[in-house]
């Protein structure tokens, strides 16, 4: 309100005339602002209703910058009639208004579809936060420009016929003194005053006769586009949120000192509905969490167990979950439903082992796997049709139940070995695969029973308390342990974006890091996306 008051002010500056109340036009300059903010709110309800919502940028720009270009029509109009009418010799109000209304409605209709054009321009970017700016901007454009292409004349015709009645502006109702014989009547306002004496009287006359300030703009104008050219990458872009604080208040400071001291913000990576129960979708989530979780602009748990599903399989197999020390703190997988049981499988996106922090396990040492250089599909694919109590002791090792003792089990051991193929991997990783159905049972048993989905948070739906809606149509990982650092500058805000991003949101489908095996095989792209603080 105070912005717009000041506008008001000064266009009633302009058009002040100290010498005479009938020649005056305070009235009409605060009218045509006036008009110009009516505009303005109008617009504002006509995209309301259209359902368009208005953000921050709506409400704390467009009104100063599209106001402004109102009054600017306002004032070209107003002028152009002041100049016409002085220059008319006493021609009827209707006359001027005409004649000037016949010179100007091109150029100012002109100004405005360049802004319209400018904003639709703008509409064509993919951020809801742009596009609907841009539209409430065109609406503006389009409400401005009629507002003063038809209300603003009709305002100036009832000036100029106060004007030709010499009423005092002051009071409309009472007649003014009669006109000044030989008196200069284009030259009363403040504004025709300025264009006199300062615009061509000095600043036209120094351009067009001083060679000195000639050579002076030159020179400037050459200094400037240089140091544009050279320091337009070191120009400060973004807004931080203490940009949106009141200066000098507790809000400012504490985000000041914590850009400053504490640059950092919590994130997370998000996936939508995917085949969770494939075991390629599981290793493509863990492979896009791993490369994420190295950058440098990303703090997180070096542990790939972050990843649900992979923690989920961990608890699942045989081998890692039903055994010391793991299965001292829940009740595995196989021992609460003997569906829920994962297995291992070939580690072919190149995934962290646990030496590394990560949960595949690297068998190129493994004594047991000697004879087959540490590739556990092809020992299955032996024991598949080789089946002896020694390799029976070997497969249960890995999560195969087998007995030796029992030749019962041994057969449906090795009839369950069946479809394995030597891989040319020694690294291989817990895979939960089983049918659609009883993946979302077992993921269901996993919460009730595993204590580490507090820790992980996968912000799954819940159909009830202690069972998951299915199909599982979105998930998160990283927990709580995740953020984003180094975050001082927008810059740096911008890196994370992209860097992230192109890693999750955009990083299409995941290769194996080998093309040569029967398992070797793409996956994706996976519908990942990241939010968090830095990408709101």
């Amino acid at each position: 309100i105070v912005n717009f008051l000041l506008v008001g002010a000064l266009a009633a500056l302009f058009f002040v005339d100290c010498a005479s109340a009938v020649r005056s036009r305070v009235l009409l300059a605060l009218s045509g602002v006036a008009l110009a903010v009516l505009a303005f709110l109008a617009s504002l309800g006509l995209v309301a209703l259209a359902g368009i919502k208005l953000n921050i940028i709506t409400m704390w720009v467009l009104p100063f910058l599209l106001v402004g270009i109102g009054v600017d029509d306002m004032f070209i109009i107003t002028y152009a009639v002041e100049r016409r009418r002085g220059a008319s010799g006493g021609a009827a109000p209707s006359l001027v208004l005409g004649e000037v209304m016949a010179e100007v409605l091109a150029p100012v209709s002109l100004t405005s579809l360049i802004n319209l054009i400018m904003f639709a321009v703008m509409a064509r970017s993919d951020l809801s936060g742009v596009y609907e700016t841009a539209y409430v901007a065109m609406v503006a454009v389009t409400m401005l420009w009629a507002a003063m292409v038809t209300a603003l004349p009709a305002l100036i015709a009832f000036d100029l016929h106060r004007q030709a009645s010499r009423r005092s502006e002051l009071c409309p109702c009472s007649a003014g003194a009669p006109a000044d014989a030989g008196a200069d009547l284009s030259e009363r306002s403040a504004s025709m005053l300025a264009d006199k004496y300062c615009f061509r009287g000095a600043y036209l006359r120094a351009l067009s006769k001083w060679r000195a300030s000639q050579l002076l703009v030159g020179v400037l104008s050459a200094a400037l586009l240089a140091t544009c050219a050279v320091k337009v990458n070191d120009l400060p872009l973004g807004l931080e949120l203490n940009d949106f604080a009141r200066s000098d208040t507790w809000v400012e400071v504490y985000f000041v000192d914590r850009s400053e001291h504490f640059p950092l913000w919590p994130i997370s990576m998000n996936f939508g509905a995917l085949e969770y129960e494939n075991p390629l979708s599981q290793l493509g989530m863990l492979r896009t969490w791993e490369n994420v979780a190295a950058l440098p602009e990303v703090s997180a748990s070096p542990r790939s167990g972050l990843v649900w599903t992979a923690s989920m399989a961990a608890w699942a197999h045989p081998a890692i979950g039903c055994v010391p020390p793991a299965n001292a703190l829940y009740t595995c997988g196989p021992e609460v439903d003997p569906n829920c049981t994962a297995t291992f499988y070939p580690n072919v996106f190149g995934l962290k082992t646990r030496a590394d922090g990560g949960v595949c396990a690297d068998f190129a040492s493994e004594p047991a796997l000697a004879q087959w250089d540490g590739d556990l599909y092809a020992m299955f694919a032996f024991a598949h049709t080789n089946m002896s109590p020694v390799l029976c002791a070997i497969v249960d090792g890995f999560g195969v139940s087998c007995s030796p003792s029992n030749p019962a089990s041994m057969s449906d051991a090795a009839a369950s070995l069946a479809g394995y193929k030597p891989s040319g991997h020694t690294a291989f990783c817990p895979v939960l695969d089983v049918a659609p159905a009883t993946f979302d049972t077992c993921a269901s048993l996993w919460l009730q029973h595993d204590p580490n989905y507090a820790l992980l948070g996968p912000e799954i739906k819940q159909a009830s308390p202690g069972a998951f809606e299915a199909p599982v149509l979105f998930s998160q990982v990283g927990g709580s342990q995740t953020n984003a650092v180094h975050l001082y500058t927008t810059e740096d805000y911008l890196t994370l974006i992209r860097n992230t991003r192109g890693l999750c949101d955009d990083s299409g489908a995941i290769q194996p890091v080998r093309a040569a095996g029967v398992y070797d095989v793409s996956v994706g792209p996976l519908h990942c996306f990241m939010s968090g603080v830095p990408y709101d």
